[in-house]
């Protein structure tokens, strides 16, 4: 019949069952549920039956015999029955296991494909003849449905597998091939059904067989499901285990190998590379097989590498190349084998080696170098303690020549040296070693090293280095440290001086003088020196600034050494018979000096020894100074901490400064307070008030309170115009507010600056204290932030800088005199006084004793002058009304005169100060004036000089509160008031006269004469005063109770 499935209707087909129950029962049950015609079962075939039958299905093996060809015939079988192959030769169409034709639907599909695929009888020869052709055939071939089953299996696969055909019939495949290569085979095979008829792919995967061993199959698979006959997949089975195996095994040689590999043929190409090539080379081995080797690395074309690979393939022998890749920056070492077919590459990289053999190389050339010249001894003892090799340039100093001692024993050379020999059998027995010996007059430091061939010494190697001059060296710097230990404990500088000498003579074999600095009178003076010294050579008193090379030495802080002193442009002496010299300063504390008659006395290592000493010394001094300043600095310190306690600080610090204003009564306090107040804010360190010098374009401090210690004596704060000025001098210029809001902004614009930073003052914020036009002065601040004064802060400050001004105005005018503070200034008073026409018309010498103010603006003063001054013309001198001598003695004489004008002192007086004294010298006038501080000394001078005295300040210096007797100012003393105007004139002039003194200088009626007075009224005059005087000293108010 041979229909095609496609084409079948099942409606139509006719089944015949035949067999033994109960399979043939069931399986006619199984086919109920089918679309199939189903006849049976029964029991006996005849042709009736045979002829209707479209397909025959029996599990009796005996009804072949009686079936034509040309009806399908599908055999039932139990597992146990291995006999597939034989029914399909005795004419079966299709065999099934028992338990399969019991599942309707699989029973039903076998029926229609063993009806589309009955062969005529033509077809069945053909077939048996195609199967004939299978048995020899040596590869397998399997026909598989599309449900992977093995519908034919060739009878090779038993040669090949150990398993007969018949047993693989009906199986499953995926049963046999390994797990781990099911999914692959599987993907195979639904690839070439999705590609449709007579697509074909390959698959290998491991396969079991009969004996349990898995084995590499290569499967061909081709989609013949087209096929009317074949109707299936075939697959052509190959067996590649023992080939896969050796590539396995290859494969894991190369990779054992540790270095790069690749394989060319005979035209160069590559065949092979490893993972270690792919890695080194950068390329990956499909980019590489096949191609011309000088088509990737053109750059070896014409090298040595090219040569020695034609050589390789020429001879047939192996070669080594070593050379450097620059595509990769290394050195390769590659060795080279010839084979039938091409060439084998093993290379690897040796750059690390050649870099230490060059390396080596450079550091042998370097030690050679050393050795020969370099204090040093290089040898090597044998296992005996012979000299094999001994070369250096300290052997000279052995008086041994290199190679000397070869062939020697160390023991006969050194015998004489027995901690040496000790040091050389320790080595020898393996131990290594390190001493330091004397051999003759010098002192080596030796390293030996043992070098072991397995338990047994081979032989030793020793360095030796002569270390004499540094041995000498550490054994006076060790007895140097050794002395100093006292030095750190002295309590005064002095006896630090004189131990400084001592120690330098005792450790440093040097004669020393110690010049200390002398702050008070800028000179470096003799502190300590030793005897030798003192007998040999003259020391100089002092030194003076730049005088010498010790003030130099002390001034740059740099020790120096002479050969010869002469050499020097800052010799102090030039007879002096001082050659060599070395100088040390010890800081600001001053300089030690070693000097010596010979010339170069002194070498480096002497030199730095000194300097050492040196430090120490510096350091004892400092110690010494820190403990002296540690213990004022406590005091000071204690004195401000109760001053801060005392202080009550209010809440906000412009009602505190206004407050202050108003209860402060001089200028100082005011002063003093504000930068109290000031400095304890925290935006503020340091705070200062200044006023301009009127001698000059300073300003000069007044008050200052913070962390500001030393600044203002470091700087010098000028009112020149120059934009590096200090900020409080731009102000007073200015008279305008300066804020410096970075003071590291222009480090170098002005010294201020560095001193300002290393105090940590970041801004600074100063204002002028101006009033009705006067400059009072200025208040300046330092702040520790940067843009430390904020607009507020600066706001306050400005507008309090007039307040202060006005406080200080009004404590100036309100209290001009007896403040307990004052400045003390001398004037040199050029025209103007009555001392200056007696200078003018005489030339002598004269002090004023005192005044008297007259009634009608006049004032008679009592001036003391030379002896004879009654031959004076005192009458013919500028602005006197009259003058004559009033008392006179064996040396001086007092003159009283009647001026026109007003006396100097009522001027100062008038302007805020008090004349303390009036003198000449014969050439000029001088004046000692007393300024309070709550007036401004400037504003004195000025209006001094404004009412006609030219008047210059050439010192000023504050003064304690003791009070001085004044010229020119009425004593503000009660006694006094109950004198009359007239009595005080009488008595004060009697007093300047020496009428009082014993013996008297003058007489009553000499005094009445120049009094314009007669002699009794002089007398009553003196009586009244000193009944006055007496009965304020005498007098008692007697009370009683009661009245």
């Amino acid at each position: 019949m041979n229909r095609g499935i496609a084409n079948l209707d099942r409606s139509t087909i006719h089944v015949l069952v035949a067999g033994t129950s109960p399979w043939a029962q069931s399986v006619v049950s199984s086919l109920e549920s089918s679309d199939l015609s189903v006849e049976g079962p029964v029991d006996q075939l005849d042709s009736e039956r045979l002829e209707d039958a479209d397909c025959l299905l029996t599990n009796d093996r005996t009804a072949l015999e009686s079936v034509a060809p040309t009806v399908p015939v599908i055999v039932s079988v139990d597992d146990e029955q291995p006999q597939i192959g034989r029914l399909l030769e005795a004419g079966a169409t299709d065999v099934i296991r028992s338990d399969d034709a019991r599942n309707s639907s699989l029973l039903a599909h076998r029926i229609e494909r063993a009806i589309a695929c009955s062969p005529s009888r033509s077809d069945a020869a053909s077939d048996r003849l195609c199967r004939k052709l299978l048995e020899y055939t040596r590869e397998p071939i399997l026909i598989l449905d599309e449900y992977r089953c093995q519908r034919f299996v060739s009878p090779s696969i038993e040669r090949f597998t150990g398993t007969g055909p018949e047993a693989c019939r009906g199986e499953l495949i995926d049963d046999v091939i390994h797990p781990a290569d099911a999914d692959d085979f599987v993907e195979a095979f639904e690839s070439v059904i999705a590609g449709g008829p007579g697509a074909t792919t390959t698959c290998e995967y491991r396969f079991q067989h009969a004996d349990d061993t898995w084995h590499v199959h290569e499967a061909a698979l081709t989609n013949e499901l087209d096929d009317d006959v074949i109707d299936g997949v075939t697959v052509a089975i190959r067996d590649r285990t023992e080939s896969t195996q050796i590539e396995r095994e290859l494969r894991k040689s190369f990779e054992r190998v540790t270095d790069a590999f690749i394989a060319l043929d005979s035209r160069n190409r590559f065949t092979y590379v490893n993972d270690r090539a792919e890695e080194f080379l950068g390329f990956d081995r499909s980019e590489l097989v096949g191609r011309q080797f000088l088509d990737v690395f053109p750059e070896l074309e014409g090298t040595e590498f090219e040569a020695e690979s034609l050589d390789v393939i020429d001879c047939q022998e192996p070669r080594t190349v070593e050379g450097y890749l620059e595509r990769y920056q290394r050195w390769i070492e590659a060795r080279l084998f010839p084979s039938e077919s091409g060439i084998s590459i093993y290379f690897r990289d040796v750059s690390d080696r050649v870099d230490r053999e060059r390396t080596l190389v450079e550091r042998t050339e370097r030690l050679e170098t050393i050795i020969e010249n370099v204090p040093l001894i290089v040898s090597v003892l044998d296992d005996e303690g012979t000299f094999t090799f001994s070369r250096g340039k300290a052997l000279e100093r052995l008086d041994l020549e290199p190679g000397e001692v070869v062939g020697e024993s160390f023991f006969d050379e050194f015998g004489g040296y027995q901690a040496a020999c000790a040091d050389a059998e320790r080595a020898l027995e393996g131990a290594p070693v390190h001493s330091r010996r004397r051999i003759g007059d010098r002192v080596f430091e030796t390293w030996y090293r043992p070098i072991m061939d397995g338990e047994t010494v081979d032989r030793v190697i020793n360095a030796s280095v002569d270390v004499t001059e540094r041995a000498q060296y550490e054994d006076t710097l060790s007895a140097l440290q050794e002395a100093t230990r006292h030095l750190l404990s002295v309590d005064t500088k002095q006896e630090a001086c004189e131990y400084i000498v001592d120690v330098a003579a005792d450790v440093l074999d040097l004669d020393t003088v110690v010049f200390r600095f002398d702050e008070r009178s800028n000179e470096l003076v003799p502190a300590a020196s030793g005897a030798e010294i003192e007998d040999s050579i003259k020391i100089p008193d002092r030194f003076t600034p730049g005088d010498s090379i010790a003030w130099e030495t002390f001034v740059a802080g740099e020790p120096r050494l002479f050969d010869d002193i002469r050499d020097s442009p800052a010799l102090y002496d030039e007879s002096t018979n001082v050659r060599s010299a070395l100088y040390v300063p010890f800081g600001d504390h001053g300089v030690l000096a070693a000097v010596s008659t010979e010339h170069g006395r002194y070498d480096e290592e002497t030199f730095e020894l000194a300097q050492l000493f040196g430090a120490t010394a510096e350091a004892a001094l400092d110690r010494i100074g820190r403990t002296h300043r540690l213990r004022e600095r406590e005091q000071e310190l204690e004195r401000q901490n109760t001053r801060l306690e005392r202080l009550n600080r209010a809440s906000q610090l412009r009602e505190e400064i206004e407050e202050h204003l108003l209860r402060a009564n001089t200028r100082s306090e005011i002063e003093t307070g504000i930068c109290e107040r000031l400095a304890s804010m925290t935006e503020c360190s340091f705070a200062w008030i200044g006023e301009p010098d009127p001698g000059g374009n300073h300003v000069v401090p007044r008050a200052d309170a913070g962390h500001g210690t030393g600044y203002l004596e470091s700087v010098s704060v000028t009112t020149v115009d120059d934009s590096a000025t200090e900020p409080a001098g731009r102000t007073v210029r200015t008279r305008q507010p300066t804020y410096v809001q970075n003071v590291a902004s222009e480090l170098r614009k002005g010294e201020w600056r560095t001193e300002a930073l290393s105090r940590n003052f970041q801004s600074v914020y100063a204002v002028p204290l101006i009033y009705d036009e006067f400059t009072y002065g200025v208040l300046t601040l330092y702040g520790p932030q940067f843009e430390g004064f904020d607009e507020t802060v600066r706001s306050m400050l400005a507008e309090l800088g007039e307040t202060i001004a006005y406080a200080i105005d009004t404590v100036k005018r309100t209290n001009p005199v007896g403040e307990t503070e004052r400045t003390e200034i001398e004037l040199e008073v050029e025209s103007g006084t009555v001392l200056n026409a007696i200078v003018d018309a005489f030339d002598i010498e004269g002090r004023v004793e005192g005044t008297i103010p007259q009634a009608d603006g006049s004032t008679t003063v009592f001036v003391r002058t030379v002896r004879d001054a009654d031959e004076l013309e005192w009458s013919s001198l500028e602005g006197v009304r009259s003058g004559s001598v009033i008392a006179e003695t064996e040396d001086s004489a007092t003159v009283q005169i009647r001026l026109e004008g007003p006396f100097f002192g009522s001027i100062v007086e008038a302007n805020g100060g008090t004349l303390r004294e009036l003198r000449t010298d014969g050439s000029t006038a001088r004046a000692t004036v007393d300024v309070p501080h709550s007036i401004d000394v400037r504003e004195v001078i000025s209006g001094i000089t404004r009412r006609g005295f030219e008047a210059t300040m050439v010192s000023k210096r504050d003064k304690s509160s003791t009070h001085s007797s004044a010229i020119g100012q009425r004593p503000k003393k009660p006694l006094l008031e109950e004198f009359t105007d007239r009595q005080r004139e009488v008595v004060q002039t009697a007093f300047h006269s020496g009428f009082f003194e014993w013996p008297r200088r003058t007489t009553g009626e000499d005094v009445a004469a120049s009094l314009d007075i007669s002699p009794p009224a002089f007398h009553k005059h003196v009586r009244a005063t000193e009944q006055t005087v007496f009965s304020s000293l005498f007098d008692t108010e007697i009370t009683t109770d009661g009245g």
